[in-house]
């Protein structure tokens, strides 16, 4: 894949109004995973209008390939959700999601997130970004049950 042809864009408000793009980040997250979206579309929508939430897609033609959603409290990060339609996984999308998010942070933020201690792909990935398994999380997931690794960086 051409990475010149992706573009990358924090969601503004006028933006997140559109019912079009909700239900577009919901059909990216529903088929990134192999049970669906964890969340729900409502789930989706509620959480996109919270002031400490924070959004990020990227773009390949026009159509959201890809997106990235946060919550931001001070000086850390919780990086809620991340999903890359499953016809451009393994085509770096997701590190060019990252890696450009990562231009918008200041130093010394606290970035976190949970992945499934299956999910060996994501896990390489967030690695290679210079994230850390700082703990793990029991039971975390549902839909199947599973553990969750904790893993953080430091901008």
């Amino acid at each position: 894949m051409d990475n010149k042809s992706l573009k990358f864009e924090a969601l503004t408000d006028a933006a997140k109004r559109q019912n079009t793009l909700i239900k577009k980040i919901y059909e990216v997250a529903d088929s990134a995973y192999d049970t669906g979206s964890p969340w729900k579309i409502q789930a989706f929508r509620s959480d996109i209008f919270r002031p400490e939430s924070q959004y990020f897609v990227i773009y390949q033609d026009q159509q959201i390939i890809g997106f990235l959603g946060t919550t931001v409290v001070l000086d850390q990060i919780d990086i809620t959700n991340v999903a890359v339609l499953p016809a451009k996984q393994n085509q770096h999308v997701g590190r060019k999601l990252f890696t450009e998010w990562f231009k918008t942070l200041d130093k010394g933020t606290q970035l976190f997130l949970e992945v499934r201690v299956s999910n060996l792909s994501a896990i390489k990935l967030y690695q290679s970004l210079g994230f850390v398994k700082v703990g793990q999380r029991k039971r975390y997931y549902r839909d199947p049950e599973e553990d969750a690794n904790l893993l953080k960086k430091i901008m």
